[in-house]
């Protein structure tokens, strides 16, 4: 035998609803959405009934009830570019330096002065010290989703 799948009368799902509006009257909160949207915000059947029921977290009749989300929920943010500001080490240059020859006088036996080459001229190189410089760059940042009801 082969049974065919019926769509639940409407007069079953008030029931349904009813039903469920005590139980969760009692403990938490009782939603009923009529209409294409699940509860993240999703196209869904035209003429969907859905139905959420939520419970409190924790214990007395101070807490909230749970949140579900919906479409409203989701706010698209585009991507886009922002300024970065960075502290980049920067090195040190070198440079080349000359440094003067050094000369000794010293004197012949007759007495006569003479300068004797006691170190010759050259080039040293001198490093510089590095230091931190503030860059200011752009950065890509990706769209996202962003949940603008805060859970």
């Amino acid at each position: 035998m082969v049974r065919s799948k019926k769509p639940l009368s409407v007069v079953s799902v008030f029931a349904l609803v009813l039903s469920l509006t005590a139980v969760a009257s009692a403990q938490g909160f009782f939603g009923v959405s009529i209409g294409g949207h699940d509860h993240h915000g999703r196209h869904g059947r035209r003429g969907g009934v859905s139905v959420n029921i939520g419970f409190p977290v924790g214990q007395g009749s101070h807490c909230a009830p749970v949140h579900v989300h919906h479409g409203g929920c989701r706010q698209w943010i585009p991507g886009h570019f922002e300024n970065v500001c960075e502290q980049v080490w920067v090195p040190g240059t070198c440079r080349q330096v000359w440094v003067a020859p050094v000369y000794r006088t010293e004197y012949t036996s007759c007495g006569t002065p003479i300068q004797v080459l006691v170190c010759p001229g050259r080039f040293e190189t001198v490093q510089e010290p590095g230091r931190y410089e503030t860059v200011n760059r752009q950065v890509w940042i990706e769209g996202r989703w962003n949940m603008t009801c805060g859970f």
